[in-house]
Parts: C-alpha cells; structure tokens; sequence
C-alpha cells in the first residue's frame, strides 16, 4: 500500500476491508480511473484496473452515420392471432392491440404510438434504454434493445418490457396471463402464486407491491405491480420478457 501511495500518491478514496485494501485513483472506477487492490493476507498487490470510457478522437457516433434501414431480425416479429391465453405467453392488449414481447418499435409505432423526444439519439451495440412511448396523451414506460452489435436508431430497436402507471395511461391493458389494470391485486397470486421464492409480495400503509421473477429455457420474465391498499386494484404494472438474441 504504502508503495503504491509513493508512486501515485494519495488516493481519491481507500476501501480497508478484512480480505484486501483497494486504492481508487482519478474519478469513479465505472467510468474511468485507476483502482489497486492489496491482498490483506499477503500484503501484495492482487489486481489493477484501468478503465477509460472516453471515445478516440475520430470515432465519436453520430445519428447521421446510423443507417436508417431496420436490422433483418425486425422481420422475424410476428404479431400474435390473439388477446393473452397463457400466464407466460407474453402477449400485452394496449389500446384493443395485441403485442408479443418482444415487439419492435415499428410495430407500436404503426398503431400510432411514438418516442418520448428525451429518448436517445441511438444505442450503442448490444445495449438497451429506458424511455417512453406516448398516444393520444397517453404515455407508457419501454425498454427498448439492441440485439445487434452494431448502432443503431431506437425506432430500429425491440421493446422488451412495457410499463403502465394508470395515473398517465388511461387506455384499456391486459397484460399475459389476463390481468388488466384495475384488476384486484390478489389475481396475481391466483396466476403466479405457485411459483415459490419467484413471486413476492407485501403490503404497506401506502400501496401494496407484487413482483415475479423466473425464467425458462426461452427467457426471463419480471413482472412488478402495485395497488392501492384500500381498494385491492392495481394501479401501476410493468411485464419484462427478455432474450438473449432473436433468432
């Protein structure tokens, strides 16, 4: 430790614990930075880390060198025939249409539904973003994926979870399994109660929480709601169903 210190001088902050003391130099270790670690037993160095998130010169992304063309796994979303039959089919009613998790962009978007102008400019390979989609006044919370590993615009991109809060979407909703907002909480545990350590819930003065977390061979699910103590319904829910890759 004190080597190091000599040659770098004092840290930004020291981590002291039973098995190793760690040294963070020059801003947060997430983004950028210099981190050493010291073995408590040995008192030697056991790891550096480096890290730098600042683009080279020449390389900074711009929505105008993104192509506008869909990726050709868009092509593989199919539309499904009907409303929700199964608990984990996946399939969400919003405003008298029927989505299958994932959806594209595009295929909300022809129903009238359009990004949040806070939405990024674009996702980066690989990666995903929070924003919201919003009709007639009505807005609800996406999260949209990039599946492929190049850029790409966010109207190119899947939906994997959609979020409904009734405070800011008044249209009808049905989420898979047949639960719609309004519906009394309890139907959650009626649809997902059997699953063991996989469903969760718990009351408090102001609201009552439900959440379900499993996955299968095909993904994983999560689904949080929440409901007003006093009358039982459901006020808020969100329905995550995640891939790997669409193949």
């Amino acid at each position: 430790v004190e080597d190091i210190k000599t040659t770098y001088g004092a840290p930004e902050y020291i981590y002291e614990g039973d098995e190793y003391t760690s040294l963070d130099y020059a801003g947060d270790e997430y983004e950028d930075g210099m981190d050493f670690e010291v073995d408590t037993a040995t008192g030697t160095l056991s790891c550096i880390s480096l890290a730098n998130t600042a683009m080279p010169a020449g390389v900074n992304v711009s929505p105008s060198d993104i192509s506008t063309e869909a990726p050709a796994i868009n092509d593989k979303y199919q539309a499904p025939d009907g409303p929700s039959t199964d608990r984990f089919d996946h399939i969400i009613t919003l405003d008298g249409v029927n989505y299958v998790l994932p959806v594209t962009v595009s295929e909300l978007m022809a129903n009238g539904w359009v990004l949040d102008t806070a939405t990024d400019d674009y996702l980066s390979g690989n990666s995903s973003t929070w924003t919201y989609m919003e009709k007639g006044g009505n807005k609800i919370e996406v999260n949209l994926e990039n599946y492929t590993p190049d850029a790409m615009l966010p109207i190119n991109a899947y939906v994997t979870q959609i979020g409904v809060d009734a405070k800011y979407c008044s249209y009808d909703v049905t989420f898979p399994g047949g639960i719609s907002m309004g519906d009394q909480g309890s139907k959650l545990k009626e649809i997902y109660g059997d699953l063991g350590d996989d469903y969760y819930e718990s009351e408090y003065s102001s609201f009552i929480s439900y959440s379900v977390w499993t996955y299968n061979d095909e993904g994983s699910v999560y689904i949080s709601a929440y409901a007003d103590p006093e009358t039982g319904e459901i006020n808020e829910y969100s329905y995550t169903f995640y891939v790997d890759s669409i193949e």
